[in-house]
């Protein structure tokens, strides 16, 4: 299993209230308008060359330029707002996760997790909004090397160097940039500008997640709970556990690979840490199927060799634009 840091049992003060993230709808409401104008445009400039073409009015005229320019950059303002969501062509979905700040780390002494500390997230991203499947792994790698097979299952027993190899041929296959996020984009997508203890709140709910629950055969079981496992879970089987930008299974069924060598806070994507070369250790977030409690909070770290693999380990993917843009 991941080899996790030794956690304290608090994570600082509670968030502040009132702080809430919604992605804008003025931004919706801007994107419609300018959709609609597009398309009056259109209408307008087919009008125009028609005219021209009957002889009414010449092609090269003020008006017809005028319109012809105007359709050309509402066409491009429409084009330049990437989509909330998209599904690519294995299947996966992935959503647009806003640039931003949050508050990472838990706030307990120790360079593993403290101090707490301001990070900007400065380009949207994509994020998976499932673990990679063992569907998805085997059509893209040609194999399944998971202990609990099921086609819906997160793909488990990679290594960090497996996980970073699917994100490589994955984007040679559809001519995007598809990779692993960084530690600070999963907290950010787990956590958000809220600073949620959990992915769903800051009280731990035992229904919301796959976890060493009354079903584990381990002595480290919570008996409190029946999350209706004793493994791995389908992907997307606790829709109440969603994360702020509606991630699901942040919390258990499988740690995650991150991008990032494991290295003490404060968080510094230029200090050699999101380095891709190397066989330093690698962050794994999110707990699993074999974890108690306390690795489901957002602050939880583990970290492992990058050649590592185990039944309790996967990863989810970030992305490019459908464009082909990288993020």
């Amino acid at each position: 299993m991941p080899r996790p840091m030794a956690m304290p049992d608090r994570e600082g003060s509670p968030p502040d209230e009132g702080t809430t993230f919604t992605i804008s709808k003025a931004r919706f409401a801007v994107h419609w308008l300018l959709s609609l104008l597009t398309l009056f445009l259109t209408v307008a400039a087919i009008g125009a060359t028609v005219v021209s073409l009957l002889g009414v009015a010449p092609l090269d005229s003020p008006r017809t330029l005028a319109l012809a320019l105007t359709f050309i950059i509402a066409s491009h303002a429409v084009s330049a707002d990437p989509p909330q969501e998209f599904t690519n062509s294995i299947g996966m979905k992935l959503r647009l996760i806003p640039a931003g700040e949050f508050m990472m780390g838990t706030g307990d002494p120790g360079p593993h997790f403290g101090p707490r500390h301001k990070v900007r997230i400065t380009k949207p991203f994509y994020l998976g909004v499932y673990e990679v499947t063992q569907a998805e792994y085997e059509g893209v790698m040609g194999e399944n090397p998971s202990k609990f097979k099921g086609a819906s299952n997160p793909v488990e027993q990679v290594s960090w160097n497996d996980a970073v190899q699917f994100c490589k041929r994955l984007s040679a296959k559809e001519g995007k940039t598809y990779r692993l996020p960084t530690e600070a984009e999963w907290e950010y997508a787990a956590r958000g500008p809220e600073r949620r203890r959990y992915p769903w709140g800051d009280e731990f709910d035992g229904t919301r997640l796959n976890y060493c629950d009354t079903n584990c055969e381990l002595g480290k079981r919570d008996e409190a709970f029946d999350d209706g496992y004793a493994q791995l879970a389908p992907v997307g089987s606790y829709p109440d556990g969603a994360s702020w930008i509606g991630a699901l299974d942040m919390a258990g069924n499988v740690s995650e690979w991150t991008s990032s060598k494991f290295a003490a806070y404060p968080y510094d994507a230029t200090d050699g840490r999101e380095a891709q070369e190397g066989e330093t250790e690698r962050v794994t977030r999110g707990g699993s199927w074999h974890s108690p409690a306390l690795r489901a909070r957002n602050g939880a770290r583990g970290m492992n060799d990058p050649f590592f693999s185990d039944s309790d380990l996967g990863f989810r993917l970030a992305g490019s634009s459908p464009q082909g843009t990288s993020l």
